[in-house]
């Protein structure tokens, strides 16, 4: 199976989501990051991959989950594929 493969800048609570399947820390974040998601990336979301590199801080949205506050910046990668 081939894959289109593009790399995009996630928000911390994206990265720990993509990562460990969960964050905490209280509040409703890791639920609002999760309704992003899915509200950009539909079933494709399951082929978000985090990415190993920290960007630093950013002042772009989030490429996870539309979150557009500023802050640190990770790199993830959305692997989709390719239908023939």
């Amino acid at each position: 199976m081939r894959y289109d493969t593009t790399e995009i800048a996630v928000c911390t609570v994206c990265i720990c989501l993509l990562a460990n399947g969960e964050y905490v820390d209280g509040t409703d974040a890791a639920e609002r990051a999760g309704e992003g998601m899915a509200r950009i990336w539909g079933d494709d979301g399951k082929y978000l991959s985090p990415g190993s590199e920290d960007l630093g801080y950013g002042m772009s949205s989030c490429g996870g989950c539309g979150e557009t506050d500023h802050g640190d910046r990770h790199q993830a990668f959305a692997m989709i594929p390719v239908k023939s």
